[in-house]
């Protein structure tokens, strides 16, 4: 939740990549996986802002900079490998006011 496990920072608040284990997208498969065979279509959340406690969270509203290292790291990695599953309805990329 608010990026604790995903994606992955550097040390400015950059992302570098999905996770810090490298088993995001296999785990994703699985899940899909288990959906797909009970006809069930997944429309993920990325991140929604409920809390917004974490300050690389709050950064990625804030600073272009970061909102592009988590789109170039994270969300076009993740969609380049998935989008053939079939089963990912949409992602949602939400935002909230603070």
């Amino acid at each position: 939740m608010e990026g604790d496990n995903t994606p992955q920072w550097d040390a400015n608040g950059f992302v570098t990549g999905l996770d810090n284990t490298g088993t995001m997208i296999n785990d994703l498969k699985r899940f899909l996986d288990a959906a797909s065979s009970r006809d069930i279509v997944v429309i993920p959340v990325l991140w929604n802002g409920a809390e917004m406690r974490n300050p690389k969270v709050v950064d990625l509203i804030w600073d272009n900079a970061k909102l592009q290292s988590y789109i170039d790291n994270a969300l076009i990695v993740s969609n380049s490998k998935m989008r053939k599953s079939g089963t990912i309805l949409i992602f949602l990329f939400g935002k909230k006011s603070i």
